[in-house]
């Protein structure tokens, strides 16, 4: 004999699974699954005329994540862009036909790539990928020495100078830098002036000394003033105030000294800088900032602001 209320359970069960196999069932039909929309190139949305092509592309890099700000020239055309937020670019309105890709961001290997154009189509997209290259970022590294000059002298608008270091002309800082040649150098000395002749010193500043070599052989540039004194130069441009001399190689090291002091100015004069001065055991410190893959802002300096911000 059957209980009413067990017959009641029994076909409730079976109404359960009756309902989840047909939500089952449902779920396996053959219509395919909605699209997701891509948002990488929604900003560049454009119709593409019937005789036009289009080509898009996506920068990323080796760990395959987009890389903004790199910038993608088609060779043999004065057409450049900049990869968005997302890596993407596009150019529009091409001839049909190949074209040469160069792809540029700082911190990576320059890469080129190829691909053509039909007309009224959009490219298949472009993955260019970028491997990292430290040598390619800009930076700018200050060096510091302390100097000394024991006793300098300075005399007539010949700008005749004695110093009675070990060496002539004396090496009171000399960085050894290496590597290839830099962008730019700048050279600074400042100092508390103790002389009674005068508060002024000159720096000079050379490419290298080597032995046997002129003393113009290898000269940047020779200032004089009060402290600071600064020297901003790109390779191969003097930022004298004297001669005018320039180096046109780099051999890697830069020698910077402090010379005499003005007990009037150092006028100017037809014939040069006109004075005389005598500077005895004085201290200084010399900054040289070395720039590669980019150049010094104007008006910078270490002493006044510090370590260069670099890009």
């Amino acid at each position: 004999m059957m209980c009413p209320n067990s017959s009641i359970g029994a076909m409730r069960v079976v109404w359960t699974l009756l309902l989840l196999t047909t939500v089952t069932l449902a779920g396996c039909s053959d219509d395919p699954a909605p699209e997701v929309e891509d948002p990488t190139f929604d900003e560049f949305d454009a119709p593409v005329a019937p005789d036009r092509g289009v080509i898009r592309g996506v920068v990323v890099d080796t760990a395959i994540v987009p890389l903004a700000g790199a910038t993608v020239t088609l060779a043999g055309l004065e057409r450049s862009t900049t990869t968005n937020e997302n890596g993407a670019f596009q150019f529009d309105d091409l001839e049909p036909g190949s074209y040469f890709l160069e792809v540029r961001l700082l911190g990576y290997e320059t890469v080129q790539s190829g691909t053509s154009v039909e007309a009224g189509e959009i490219s298949s997209v472009l993955r260019i990928q970028l491997k990292p290259n430290p040598s390619t970022l800009p930076t700018a590294v200050t060096l510091q020495a302390a100097g000394h000059t024991g006793c300098s002298f300075l005399f007539g608008i010949t700008s005749l100078r004695w110093a009675c270091d070990d060496v002539d002309p004396p090496q009171h800082a000399r960085f050894d830098i290496g590597g290839s040649a830099p962008e730019a150098i700048q050279a600074e000395m400042s100092w508390r002036s103790t002389q009674l002749a005068g508060n002024e010193m000159r720096m000079f500043v050379r490419n290298a000394n080597e032995a046997g070599s002129s003393i113009n052989a290898d000269y940047i540039g020779l200032i004089s003033g009060p402290s600071p004194l600064t020297c901003t130069t790109p390779l191969g441009v003097s930022c004298s105030d004297d001669t005018g001399l320039s180096n046109e190689t780099w051999t890697g090291r830069v020698n910077v000294d402090g010379a005499s002091g003005c007990a009037t100015g150092c006028v100017d004069s037809p014939l040069g800088p006109a004075g005389a001065g005598v500077m005895i055991d004085q201290d200084y410190d010399v900054f040289l900032t070395v720039f590669r893959n980019m150049l010094p802002s104007d008006g910078w300096t270490y002493i006044a602001d510090g370590n260069h911000p670099t890009p």
